[in-house]
């Protein structure tokens, strides 16, 4: 391993053995961030299982200088299936994203009564019902079990099956392919690039369109988001990345958008790459224009993360022990498997935070994982009064403060500790 300096002074960190660019296929040599050893940032811990060992995994981050493409490193990974765990509901924002993104996506591609909609990921189906709710057929193809049974409950047509270019197939075979193919925040998590892209191309009417959604990694590198970083994440797309991905694989990126929505979002709208009904929009020009001037497409803009990354721990560890000397309490708000990046990276323990709240009761009486914080209701935050609630879905910081209001009642404030760490009265 050797380092580079880049011409800010910077160090970029070269490595060998890393693997190959799930993209394009070139060695992996640079650093994004290396985060160090993690444990799964969905599996809680039982109250049984506080005197077990509890595997820790790296968390080590590259950027491909070829394509682009932001990765884990394959030799990075956990070795292990991922962990089915109960997913937490759909919050307020999201569903209220889901109901303009279906008004949005209706009138854009004039769907109705006689188009078709498939959703990869579709979760208990919070964003199809609003499809169904205006007569367009639709189908949910979603791998776990109890949210396909949710969505079916809820009326909407659901497959309890992992999104892959064989179920495709067996698609398009019956006769079931896509008007408009729905697969947001799916692209990040695909463990096989090829596949996913392949069933998508493959399922695409002629003049069908795919829209995928995911986190915009020039707002993560911008706004320090290394938290949103973990093991359910393989890839952080930039638009750049994206298109340069997509087009191996028959399809081509014809319209793309930037939206605010958690953090920053890419919505990209594809098609069949000689698909001529749908004539490439010049946003997606003006935007891989934009990404190139901020530096998405030069290796000096990624050596300088891990150091903000730092200066952001630096920051709240500070934060927290003056806090703890000034005899605060402080308490932690997160949804299941929000913040443990944030907090195994900053060995945030209950040395300094009494507990942390969730609005899921899946987590209840159990305990974060790594850092072994306990889980409780919402109600304690009344009850125990802290001083501070630090936010860890830094997403949802406008709803969980309206949400909670009260605690300003007594004079409890809010801490919101990314991009740099900031206290709200």
């Amino acid at each position: 391993m050797s380092p580079r300096l880049s011409a800010r002074g910077e160090r970029t960190t070269l490595r060998s053995g890393a693997g190959r660019c799930a993209g394009c296929g070139r060695p992996l040599r640079h650093t994004f961030a290396d985060l160090g050893m993690h444990p799964r940032s969905e599996r809680l811990i039982t109250t049984e299982q506080l005197d077990e060992m509890e595997p820790f995994f790296p968390l080590h981050i590259y950027v491909c200088d070829a394509c682009w493409l932001v990765q884990r490193s394959p030799s990075a990974g956990t070795g292990e299936p991922d962990e089915e765990v109960a997913a937490a509901p759909p919050s307020e924002a999201r569903i209220a994203h889901a109901h303009q993104y279906a008004s949005q996506i209706v009138d854009r591609f004039a769907l109705d009564a006689r188009s078709f909609v498939i959703q990869a990921g579709s979760h208990n189906g919070y964003l199809l019902r609003n499809f169904v709710e205006r007569d367009i057929h639709c189908l949910g193809i979603e791998a776990a079990p109890d949210l396909a049974a949710a969505a079916v409950e809820a009326g909407v047509p659901t497959l309890a099956r992992p999104f892959r270019e064989a179920l495709a197939e067996e698609l398009a075979a019956s006769g079931r392919q896509a008007d408009l193919l729905i697969a947001n925040d799916v692209l990040p998590v695909a463990d096989d690039l090829k596949d996913l892209l392949a069933g998508i191309e493959r399922l695409l009417r002629p003049g069908g369109v795919a829209v995928l959604e995911f986190p915009d990694l020039l707002r993560l590198v911008e706004g320090n988001q290394f938290d949103i970083i973990d093991h359910r994440h393989t890839f952080y797309f930039s638009l750049t990345a994206a298109r340069g991905v997509v087009e191996r694989y028959g399809l081509r990126v014809f319209n793309a958008e930037e939206l605010p929505a958690f953090g920053g979002t890419l919505r990209v709208h594809l098609c069949r790459e000689a698909d001529a009904a749908h004539p490439t929009d010049p946003a997606v020009a003006r935007l891989i224009e934009r990404e190139h001037e901020h530096g998405l497409t030069d290796l000096e803009t990624y050596a300088g993360f891990e150091e903000r990354v730092r200066s952001a721990k630096r920051q709240m560890l500070g934060f927290l022990i003056e806090a703890k000397q000034r005899g605060k309490h402080v308490v932690a708000y997160g949804d299941t498997g929000s913040g443990a990046t944030l907090l195994n990276f900053c060995g945030v323990r209950t040395d300094f935070l009494d507990y942390a709240v969730d609005r899921s009761d899946q987590g209840y009486g159990k305990y974060t994982p790594g850092t072994r914080i306990p889980v409780v209701p919402l109600s304690r935050l009344r009850e125990t009064r802290p001083d501070y609630v630090l936010i860890l879905p830094r997403d949802r910081q406008d709803e969980i403060m309206s949400q909670h209001d009260y605690i300003r009642d007594w004079g409890g404030r809010f801490v919101v500790p990314i991009p740099g760490l900031r206290v709200y009265s």
